[in-house]
Order: structure tokens, then sequence, then C-alpha cells
């Protein structure tokens, strides 16, 4: 089931790349890590709710180009169409994480509404 969703999220966004978590791999400007934060079952019916959160890595040094948050934005407007690709996702909030001297690391706030 959480790979499922997992996989909603990945399809939704498509063209931007996004990898699970894994132990031992760190983020860096050219990942996107998808960590599983928690499961909520509605009770009475085969379907429940996922809550991820989407860490993404933006180069400070884009910022002179216009387009630093050009990554953010997709997302966003991928998100706001989910519907027409039948996949119910929500985007509960976008906010740093943490920075360094040339990288920001967001954290993107998603859930998925599926039924199994």
């Amino acid at each position: 089931m959480i790979s499922q969703a997992s996989n909603d999220i990945k399809n939704l966004l498509d063209g931007i790349n996004i990898i699970d978590l894994d132990i031992g791999k760190e983020i860096n400007s050219h990942g996107n890590y998808l960590v599983f934060n928690a499961f909520h079952p509605e009770p009475f019916m085969r379907s429940g709710s996922f809550d991820f959160t989407l860490f993404m890595a933006l180069n400070s040094l884009k910022r002179a180009n216009q387009n630093a948050y050009s990554d953010l934005d997709e997302i966003i407007e991928k998100i706001a169409s989910a519907g027409e690709k039948n996949i119910i996702c929500e985007c509960r909030g976008i906010e740093l994480n943490q920075f360094g001297e040339r990288l920001f690391i967001y954290a993107v706030k998603l859930k998925v509404t599926r039924s199994w």
C-alpha cells in the first residue's frame, strides 16, 4: 500500500527525479528524496491517507538566473492538476528544512488518499 502511494506521487510528479530515501545516502543538489511519514486508515473502508515528505535540494546559485524556485513551482502546478491523472494528492505545506552555504533543502508535505 505504501509503495503504491509512493508510486502515485512519482507518477504525478513525472519529469522530477525522485528517490526513495536510503540509509547512508545524503541529500545533495542532485537529489529529491521521498520519505514516508504516516498512514491514516479510514474507518470501515478499504482506503486511507498516506503522508510523505519530499525533500528537495535547491542550489542557491540558481538565484542569479531567476529560476531558483522553478522546481517548487512545477510541483505546485502538478499537484493542482492531480485529478487529471486520477490521483488524490494534496500539498500540506512547503517549508525550508535546512540550508548550507549554497544549498537549500525544502520539505514538501504531501498527502495521498487511495483505496486498495
